[in-house]
């Protein structure tokens, strides 16, 4: 009452309910055990030398400051006569807060000694008021719902430890554990603040549209070729009358533009035709009469003047007393300009194409694409890039845009189902997750407009990429093959037979048709859609449903996908904050594509892979934002694969400026531009120009600023090598590759006949026999493995089925005598035989009982061993009978 009456004097009427509710609270404190453990603690201490030094006692006093800066309790006490809180000493009030700080934060049982003891108070002190300092209102988040909802994600995640009880700082661990979870929360929220609104927003209205060659579209452009080759081969010829060349073009210029009226007709008319004025030669002579001087008669100088010539001159050259003459020396004509035929189709969004281009479409008619980027990329794959970004330039293709564009959602309905068959006598590929010792990866992608039936050497192969599913902001969109049941989901099936992984290629839209950037929105939404999209089981597969039950759990159902390939244009990500978000994106992908509680670290023996199509022209001109060395290594520890691409897929024009710079300045002056480059790694004089380009990436992964991430890169790296490019070039960029890279993915398949024997003589070079005389044998061994190992989960079916058979024919005979007489017939014998012959063979050609035979060797001398043991004791037991 003292006190209260002291302060009353002092501070006036305000600070004495203030006070007395900090006396009632400490009270409080004081009669909890932790209280009295603490205040004990410190009763212990106080003879303690350390703790009557000046030093500690400012340092307790400041840091007691930092952290009960809005506690109204410690301010009334701070604002005290005395300045007993900031004295240097380490008294009463002092004593007090920090057996009220040893109380909040569980300081009592740590120590035992007294010195453990001060010694652990400072460092607490010291972490609290970094917290304090660092994040003032944390005491405000521990108790807001954000909070506590963001926390109970991280202990799902297995991130942080559930906490010993909820609202009190001592229920989260020691200051420093609670530190670190301030640390990580304060993070996330600073990193969405700063984000830009944009990816959560997309900044422009996704248009619901899509690009499709229908049959209307394909008569059109039909049309217009036809009429457009008969009006160019109308300039090529001359019309005497207007009425000559008006009867040719009227009718082409009808089946162009319509019949907009005679008056409009005219004048289209008149802006494609050009007029050359007839020519005549006149002639002027002089009457005898008015020459005095002579009787002769002169002629003077022969002149050729035009139709079109002016009356003034014309009247000017006709002098007093002479007599003109003209004579007709070339008549008019009528002429189709070339110029004006390009202004036309310009005017009229009209597509010119070649009869030769018109037929490289055909194979896109009624094929849907659910944005610019894919059709763009099918046009590029058809080889139309060549020609027509030369002809029709960046006009003529954006007219072929509005043509195929179309308003509404993309078709879901299937032609025809995908069909790749294997190549005759083709075997499996190389499981590298079950081999394990080759680190080769064979990887190619295949376009979903490809309906044609596609034969595959999947033994070249280690990986199959499904080009592509479409994003547009958060909605992913599918082809309309890429379905579950059967029989569109066959090719994927054909696929596993051979044991090559199918991945699904995510690309997104890039730009709208308006030329206005799409933004991704990198959250829960698009994950969750990527996920199920990839995962979604096969159905119509009666094996499929007892894979679990044969492999006794180690394989799983069969699903649409095996991996997640993304082929992503971020130029759109600008600041860190953009970076991290992608970097959260990625890391939380490939836990929702894993699934494991130990680790999201990507590995080789993955049952999902996430790659990412890095574009390594961007990567060595250091000219994107996101795709540097420095971000590939934070992305790394999640990512399976890094496919270089080092031409863009997509046809535009910016891509035709390259192609013609290429063209011009020569590929000796590219490659010297390149940079230096180890001798040792020249492959030739003539180098093309992307072999230059797979040195410069090697030569940019081996500078000295990147050799302690450089590694890890470089051993997921794989380039994408394009397999429609010149014989010549190509054989260079695989002979580089095959001594320089890790792999290969190839761009495109279906692969040419001569594509694909250089492709098998560059990387699969078969081993010869020492012996020669062993050459038929091991010859007709594989193929008769390369014709059972497709069949190895149907075969598997037999053995199980053959093997429940023969012990429950077993187990009846031990009851039914009548069945055990067949156990001595020979027909028993040569079916036993034919048995163990079968299962031999399964299990030399099938790769995973391959895997297994040390197992099956020790099973099989147990099994021996054991019946041999019961022969034993059996005979024994008959020896002792009467």
């Amino acid at each position: 009452m003292n006190i209260g009456r002291f302060l009353y004097r002092l501070n006036g009427l305000r600070l004495l309910p203030l006070v007395m509710i900090s006396l009632l609270f400490c009270g409080l404190s004081q009669a909890s055990p932790s209280s009295q453990l603490c205040q004990s603690q410190i009763d212990k201490t106080k003879h303690d030398p350390i703790l009557k030094s000046r030093i500690f006692g400012d340092l307790v006093q400041s840091n007691l400051a930092v952290i009960y800066k809005d506690n109204a309790s410690y301010q009334a006490d701070f604002k005290s006569p005395g300045e007993l809180l900031s004295d240097g000493k380490v008294g009463r009030i002092t004593d007090k807060w920090l057996g009220y700080f040893c109380d909040e934060f569980n300081q009592a049982s740590k120590e035992s000694s007294n010195s453990d003891f001060v010694a652990n108070m400072l460092s607490s002190l010291v972490t609290v008021a970094q917290l304090t300092d660092n994040y003032p209102l944390w005491r405000q988040a521990l108790a807001s719902d954000e909070f506590q909802l963001w926390l109970s994600q991280q202990i799902k995640l297995k991130l942080i430890s559930e906490p010993t009880c909820s609202g009190l700082p001592a229920c989260y661990g020691t200051p420093i554990q609670l530190h670190s979870i301030f640390d990580k929360y304060y993070l996330q929220e600073q990193e969405q603040v700063v984000a830009d609104p944009s990816y959560y927003t997309p900044p422009v209205k996704i248009e619901d549209n899509y690009y499709l060659l229908d049959s209307n579209d394909i008569e059109t452009l039909t049309s217009w070729s036809e009429q457009g080759g008969l009006l160019q081969a109308a300039t090529t010829k001359t019309f005497k009358t207007d009425s000559d060349i008006g009867a040719v073009l009227t009718p082409i210029l009808t089946s162009l533009i319509g019949d907009l009226g005679s008056d409009t007709m005219e004048s289209e008319l008149a802006l494609l035709v050009t007029v050359t004025p007839a020519q005549y030669k006149v002639t002027k002579t002089k009457d005898s009469a008015t020459d005095t001087k002579s009787t002769d008669t002169k002629s003077v100088e022969n002149q050729v003047e035009t139709k079109a010539a002016d009356k003034s001159s014309a009247e000017s050259s006709v002098q007093p007393a002479s007599v003109t003459t003209k004579q007709l020396v070339k008549p008019a004509s009528y002429a189709v300009n070339s110029e004006a035929i390009t202004q036309l189709y310009q005017r009229y969004s009209i597509v010119s194409l070649s009869s030769d281009q018109l037929k490289l479409l055909t194979p896109l008619a009624d094929q849907s694409f659910a944005n610019l980027y894919l059709f763009q990329v099918a046009l590029k794959d058809l080889l139309l890039a060549n020609s027509a970004s030369t002809q029709l330039k960046s006009q003529g293709l954006s007219d072929l845009y509005q043509v195929a564009k179309k308003q509404g959602k993309v078709p879901t309905e299937v032609n025809n189902p995908l069909q790749w068959n294997a190549t005759p006598g083709c075997g499996c590929a190389d499981n590298i997750a079950l081999e394990g010792l080759n680190t080769r990866f064979y990887y190619g992608f295949y376009q979903y407009w490809q309906e044609n039936e596609l034969t595959i050497d999947y033994s070249k192969l280690t990986r199959l990429a499904y080009f592509s599913a479409s994003i547009q902001g958060n909605k992913v969109t599918t082809p309309p093959n890429w379905q579950a049941d059967k029989p569109n989901s066959q090719f994927i099936v054909n696929a596993h037979n051979h044991r090559v992984k199918v991945d699904l290629v995510f690309s997104n839209g890039q730009l709208q048709s308006s030329g206005e950037e799409v933004s991704i929105l990198f959250n829960d939404d698009l994950i969750d859609q990527i996920v199920t999209t990839v995962k979604t089981p096969l159905r119509g597969y009666a094996i499929n449903k007892f894979k679990p039950i044969m492999s006794l759990g180690t394989s799983p159902k069969r699903t649409m996908a095996d991996g997640v390939t993304l082929n992503l244009d971020l130029r759109s990500l600008k600041t860190v904050a953009d970076f991290e978000m992608f970097i959260r994106f990625i890391k939380k992908l490939k836990q929702q594509l894993y699934l494991s509680e130990k680790t999201d670290m990507a590995g080789i023996e993955d049952p999902y892979y996430l790659n990412i199509l890095v574009p390594a022209y961007d990567l060595i001109d250091n000219s994107s934002s996101f795709y540097t060395i420095d971000n590939l290594n934070r992305i790394e520890p999640y990512i399976n694969l890094f496919i270089m691409n080092f031409d863009s897929l997509a046809i535009s024009e910016q891509q035709s400026i390259n192609e013609q710079a290429i063209d011009n300045k020569g590929v000796s002056e590219l490659v010297a531009e390149s940079g230096s480059v180890n001798s040792n790694e020249q492959v030739s004089s003539s180098t093309t120009y992307k072999v230059s380009l797979l040195k410069e990436l090697r030569t940019q992964l081996g500078d000295k600023q990147y050799s302690d991430i450089a590694g890890k890169i470089f051993n997921k790296t794989i380039p994408l090598i394009n397999v429609d490019d010149k014989f010549q070039e190509l054989e260079q960029v695989l002979n580089y590759s095959k001594w320089s890279y890790l792999g290969a993915a190839f761009w495109s398949y279906p692969l040419s006949s001569e594509v694909s024997e250089l492709i098998n003589s560059t990387y699969f070079v078969s081993e010869e026999v020492e012996f020669s005389a062993l050459v038929p044998a091991v010859t007709l061994a594989t193929k008769v493995c390369n014709t059972l190992c497709p069949l190895r989960w149907q075969l598997r079916v037999v053995i199980y089925c053959l093997i429940g058979l023969v012990l429950i024919y077993a187990v009846a005979s031990i009851w039914a005598f009548r069945l055990r007489q067949l156990f001595s017939r020979w027909y028993f014998l040569l079916f036993m035989l034919a048995s163990a012959m079968f299962i031999m063979l399964v299990f030399s050609c099938d790769p995973y009982w391959k895997e297994q035979q040390q197992l099956f060797i020790f099973i099989f001398v147990l099994i021996v061993f054991a019946a041999n043991v019961i022969r034993q004791r059996e005979k024994n037991n008959r020896s002792n009978l009467p």
